[in-house]
């Protein structure tokens, strides 16, 4: 059954797509005549599907459950137009959930586990790892980061230190050397004094 704003719809699905633990509510289902069970031309699996739109829309149980599981129902579907394209581009990963999109996607994955097949919570499973590895390679480029950044103050620190030691070096020795010159003109002026006395 399709979710949308305007009501629901029937449409086919393949039998993978659905819980795995469906299997005996699709027999009793087919037995009852609510659905019809067909296998694709190769012969390799199962489509599901509603044989009438007026099983939705008489059978008000279905139409309460589908009310009171709209927005899941809804979130599912975008899931699984999102799965659809990936598994074209499986190396894509851009096109796997992210941010709060896969965090919304966790919790309902823990919340209603049993309620979706294993090409979603593979997907979910492969959305969380690839976010979780680009975690801690961010964390690592950090890591460097905050260490390059460390030593480069440090030789920043020493730089500063090796040139305010060799300025205040360099302004002892010319004091030193003004000390030197005064001292000698003092000397010269003494002894040019004492000749002069003499």
């Amino acid at each position: 059954v399709s979710s949308e704003k305007g009501g629901e719809s029937r449409v086919r699905t393949n039998r993978s797509k659905l819980a795995s633990d469906a299997s005996p509510v699709i027999e009793a289902f087919e037995k009852a005549g609510l659905i019809v069970v067909v296998r694709d031309q190769e012969g390799r699996e199962d489509s599901v599907e509603l044989v009438h739109d007026s099983v939705v829309r008489d059978w008000v149980l279905l139409q309460n459950w589908l009310e009171q599981d709209r927005q899941f129902l809804l979130w599912r579907q975008r899931l699984d137009d999102n799965i659809a394209e990936w598994e074209k581009r499986r190396d894509d990963h851009a096109l796997l959930l992210r941010g709060s999109a896969l965090e919304e996607a966790q919790r309902l994955k823990g919340e209603r586990r049993a309620d979706l097949n294993d090409a979603e919570r593979a997907f979910i499973e492969a959305s969380a790892k690839v976010e979780h590895d680009k975690g801690t390679q961010e964390r690592r480029r950090t890591g460097r980061n905050r260490f390059i950044v460390a030593v480069l103050a440090a030789l920043l620190t020493a730089a500063v230190i090796v040139a305010y030691s060799a300025y205040r070096n360099a302004s002892l020795a010319r004091i030193e050397a003004n000390e030197e010159v005064a001292i000698g003109s003092l000397r010269a002026l003494n002894t040019a004094e004492i000749t002069y006395k003499a």
